[in-house]
């Protein structure tokens, strides 16, 4: 059978090209999504404290604080939380953008977008350009088979728009660096070397992200040598073989060592203080859930002495091993770019117990980047051979409607997973980080921390205990029901009673569930203490029946009820175990109320008390008991598109609630839990 003529191939070029610019296309599209969710995240003040942690020295290195104190997380120097020293290079694009905030987010959707566009771009080059007559249709449909697949993955993965909902994170800088070393270096152009340097001062994870591309490489030129070990040095072709296989093995040599290196120098200085250390400490024996600092040599020490435990825990993670590798395809990571690049990442993150950095995020960007590249190679490979034509058409069926899964039972899911502030409590929270000045201390809570970057004093409530006073004036910003919050209701609602009492505290705001509350802080004053206690004040958790009495001296604050027939008092939610327990309310009313305890959890009332009518203020006692607490119900998907979602807080949820018919005098002063 003859070849195809000149001008059928010269139709499936432009054909192609067309392609890839509708590729081209969709990513621009996404991109501008990206933006356009990004500004919709902050119009909603839905960035929490991991966007505060780098919005902050990227604001003050700006204005020329080059030491500045990581004052989230303890007070450090921000280069000691885990070696980011690309923030400096970030710095002086924070005069770009009018909004500052807004621009570090945009960024980071630019290093996103990026990274794609690079991956991109390579398999295309790879794949879509044949350049001989013979079997051109075949090598067509396996272009169009890489380009269906790659833009399939990348535009469909659910867990890349998660990434972009999560706050801020160098790892995804890191990713976008890497990924231009791996171009580079597969041109085998020196500048990787600079985009590699990159991406290791975007932390230690990043560091990790330089090491699989050293062993990719390292790999590439293995498996070369070993291909060509049984040629002749005289035979034709043999002196390139060793010379290619030299290029790969140089630069991927060099990685590995200066990688290790990095991160035994991070290790060394202390740099890594932000990192979760703690997650790898059962790799010390015994007594390694008491090491205050452990190692990354400790830790490959631990993995040979434990074995079985590291895998133990590996295995612990369930659907999340699943669930990240599946979302990019999953069968790139048979390949030796998925495999080389992303393969590290994961186990680094499975071998730290808990759920938290094994959860498909940004965490493991690595896998839905690189195992997506790998499985459009794979694809394109089989579907361009004769032999394995028809196979490569099946499994590029089966990774598109395995991909379709995904989004379809996660993307619509990814609002109500980032954004849990409403419309009218973002604007009081932008209103008042508007009014606060740069220079006062503020403390606010978790689910709207990255709204307050800005100030040299930050700190987070992140339940019971000191918070260290840095200013003349502080200001708490706090909302028990708005945003991801990592604090029990309760806890956060005790916080604001004991900040009203605090001398010199005035309440400037209370609206749509935010506090935003001014402390004049008295002389020598150095730390103050919240969030303590059994008893927590019942104005802070008024209900549809209630109108919160806040006139005077805070000690009298109360609810009162405002006519209306429902609960007086909801809202107070507290975490508990098994037990027995006793409610203590206390109250005035002029005729009888329920107080009544229920735990949320099981959706099961625990007890109910009737009250008799009196003008007295007297305390309503209910015991209850808590049987076997059982896990609040998280979403995992559905069938073969689920994960192992992070744990929620142990414990049953308990609610302690006043209820009244319609009597028009009944006031609540406050709430208090505890063992019997």
């Amino acid at each position: 059978m003859s070849g195809p003529r000149t001008g059928d191939i010269a139709r499936f070029g432009r054909f192609l090209l067309v392609l890839r610019w509708v590729g081209w296309a969709l990513i621009a599209a996404q991109f501008v999504g990206f933006l356009l969710w990004s500004g919709y995240l902050l119009s909603h003040a839905s960035v929490t404290w991991d966007a505060a942690i780098y919005s902050q020295p990227w604001v003050l290195i700006a204005h020329g604080h080059l030491l500045p104190r990581d004052t989230l997380q303890g007070g450090y120097y921000f280069w000691q939380n885990d070696g980011e020293f690309i923030v400096y290079l970030l710095a002086p694009l924070y005069w770009l953008f009018p909004d500052h905030l807004l621009g570090l987010l945009w960024l980071q959707d630019l290093a996103l977008s990026g990274t794609i566009a690079v991956c991109y771009k390579l398999v295309t080059d790879r794949w879509m350009r044949p350049r001989s007559e013979r079997d051109v249709k075949r090598k067509v449909v396996a272009a169009v088979a890489a380009w269906l697949t790659i833009v399939v993955l990348f535009v469909c993965d659910p867990w890349i728009y998660w990434v972009v909902s999560f706050d801020i994170h160098m790892e995804v800088f890191g990713v976008f660096f890497i990924a231009c070393a791996f171009a580079a270096f597969r041109r085998h152009q020196r500048r990787g070397y600079v985009y590699a340097l990159a991406a290791a001062m975007c932390g230690a994870a990043s560091v990790v992200y330089v090491l699989s591309l050293g062993l990719f490489l390292s790999g590439q030129s293995v498996g070369r040598w070993y291909l060509s070990r049984g040629k002749e040095k005289a035979s034709p072709g043999s002196s390139r073989v060793h010379s290619r296989v030299a290029r790969d093995g140089i630069p991927g040599a060099l990685l590995v060592i200066a990688s290790i290196l990095w991160v035994f120098s991070l290790s060394s200085l202390h740099a890594t203080q932000g990192a979760a250390p703690g997650g790898f400490a059962y790799l010390l024996g015994p007594t390694g859930g008491n090491a205050l600092h452990v190692t990354f040599g400790s830790v490959i020490l631990g993995l040979c002495r434990h074995p079985m435990s590291a895998l133990r825990t590996v295995v612990s993670h369930g659907w999340n091993l699943w669930a990240s590798p599946s979302g990019a395809g999953f069968l790139g990571l048979l390949t030796p770019v998925g495999f080389f690049m992303a393969a590290p990442t994961l186990l680094l993150n499975s071998l730290v117990r808990g759920q938290i950095l094994a959860y498909p995020v940004f965490q493991n960007l690595p896998a839905f980047i690189f195992i997506a590249f790998g499985t459009a190679g794979f694809v394109a490979h089989l579907v361009r051979h004769r032999k394995t034509f028809v196979v490569g058409l099946v499994i590029c069926t089966l990774v598109i409607a395995n991909e379709v899964g995904w989004f379809a039972v996660w993307f619509p899911r990814t609002r109500m997973q980032w954004v849990r502030t409403s419309t009218a409590a973002a604007s009081v929270i932008w209103r008042a980080e508007h009014v606060i000045p740069a220079g006062d201390e503020v403390v606010m809570t978790n689910g709207f921390a990255g709204v307050f970057g800005n100030h040299t004093n930050l700190y987070d409530f992140t339940g019971p205990g000191t918070i260290p006073v840095r200013s003349r004036v502080v200001w708490f910003v706090m909302s028990p029901a708005q945003g991801i919050e990592v604090v029990p209701t309760a806890v956060m609602e005790r916080a604001l009673g004991d900040v009203v009492a605090l001398p010199g505290a005035r309440l400037v705001t209370a609206s749509q569930g935010v506090y935003v509350l001014r402390w004049q802080v008295p002389s020598g004053q150095r730390s103050v203490t919240l969030g303590g206690g059994d008893e927590l004040d019942a104005w802070t958790a008024p209900g549809t029946a209630a109108t919160p009495v806040r006139a005077g001296s805070s000690s009298g604050w109360h609810l009162a009820s405002n006519g209306r027939r429902g609960y007086l008092l909801s809202g107070d939610y507290w975490r508990e175990f098994s037990g027995s327990y006793l409610a203590t309310v206390r109250i005035s009313a002029a005729g009888p109320v329920n107080v009544e305890v229920w735990d949320n959890t099981t959706n099961r009332l625990l007890a109910r008390t009737t009250t008799t009518g009196s003008s007295k203020t007297w305390d309503v006692k209910v015991p209850f008991r808590i049987g076997h607490e059982k896990p609040g119900v998280v979403y995992q998907g559905v069938g073969p598109f689920r994960d192992f979602p992070i744990s929620q807080t142990s414990g049953d949820t308990v609610e302690v609630r006043v209820w009244t018919p319609d009597i028009a005098h009944v006031a609540i002063w406050s709430v208090t839990l505890g063992r019997r």
